[in-house]
């Protein structure tokens, strides 16, 4: 999630320089904050919450978060919620997926959601980035990421599901 809000606001930023560059709407006009989405579990990790507040903060994200609801409700609450009003929204999330992820299967970088989901387009930037390129990223653009991965954390679920790996334990 670090590095897809990295690249995010990084996206955003050229967005806006360009627009100014080319002379295109008003070179007063402050960009807007990048949106990102949070679905906010009970069961989630402190360190997470913390990070999240942090780079919420230091960054001046436009957050939305989603409590009480599943993934595809949520996901449907976010499509209403940018869709023009009497309009259908086309609307697509940046996602971390990588190749070997569970969830992965044979996705591309440019991939609709699944039958089960309400319609959106995914985009899977890090499709095909390794764990090295992720820590790599995040290291030399001395970028925040969760403590709990320096604990031998691997991949983040809930407090009720995830579990650390003693070997990969930062000394």
């Amino acid at each position: 999630a670090c590095v897809i809000m990295s690249l995010h606001r990084a996206a955003h930023a050229n967005y806006f320089r360009k627009l100014q560059q080319a002379g295109a709407g008003n070179p007063n006009t402050i960009p807007t904050a990048p949106r990102v989405c949070f679905f906010d579990n009970p069961d989630e990790f402190d360190e997470i919450t913390a990070l999240l507040k942090q780079t919420v903060s230091e960054f001046d994200l436009d957050m939305m978060c989603l409590t009480n609801c599943d993934f595809a409700m949520g996901l449907q609450a976010l499509i209403e919620a940018g869709a023009p009003e009497g309009g259908k929204n086309n609307m697509a999330f940046i996602l971390g997926t990588r190749v070997g992820d569970p969830n992965c299967k044979d996705q591309k970088v440019f991939e609709p959601s699944s039958d089960w989901m309400p319609p959106f387009m995914r985009v899977n930037p890090v499709l095909d980035w390794t764990y090295g390129h992720i820590w790599h990223f995040l290291r030399l653009f001395d970028l925040p990421y969760c403590p709990l991965y320096d604990a031998g954390f691997t991949s983040l679920g809930s407090k009720h599901d995830t579990y650390p790996c003693p070997a990969l334990k930062k000394q």
